[in-house]
């Protein structure tokens, strides 16, 4: 074998190494998530910022995109860089979630999967929409989110409040 060879050979081994590598180490988006057999998307929204308090305080995240099913609400944000894709922050599931699988490998994830009662969902008047988690799933879920839209109206119409 000549130089040239085993050149090529360490290129090519080294390409596809940082191939597997950047598809292990890949950030979930939100755009990544399909939707469940039967799903429908009801509303999208960008621009939107989320207060999610739990017990080690309160996080406020901006630059929030909101897709709302008539099962769940998934919640990224936009990231930085020449992407377009929006870094998957919570997947709240508040619709019926027969067939749905829930893992428990929750704390390897860099996003929460949440489960909410339908009935908890409300606008309040100073124009929040409130989703409060069912208790008993873990600390790393926070017990509600706020979520700030300039839409708030959509939020009523689709919950029908």
């Amino acid at each position: 074998m000549d130089i040239f060879s085993i050149i090529l050979l360490v290129v090519v081994a080294f390409v596809i190494a940082a191939f597997i590598l950047m598809r292990v180490f890949r950030k979930p988006a939100l755009e990544d998530i399909g939707l469940h057999y039967g799903e429908k998307v009801l509303h999208d929204e960008d621009d939107c910022v989320i207060e999610a308090y739990g017990a080690g305080g309160a996080e406020t995240l901006r630059d929030i995109f909101v897709r709302v099913t008539d099962r769940r609400i998934i919640l990224g944000q936009r990231t930085s860089g020449r992407t377009a894709k929006h870094a998957l922050r919570y997947i709240v599931y508040y619709g019926d979630m027969s067939g749905v699988r829930f893992s428990r490998r929750q704390e390897k994830q860099d996003y929460v999967i949440m489960k909410a009662d339908p009935q908890k969902l409300a606008v309040t008047d100073d124009g929040l929409f409130l989703i409060e988690a069912l208790s008993g799933q873990g600390p790393e879920v926070p017990g509600r989110l706020h979520l700030k839209s300039p839409h708030i109206d959509s939020y009523r119409d689709l919950f029908r409040m």
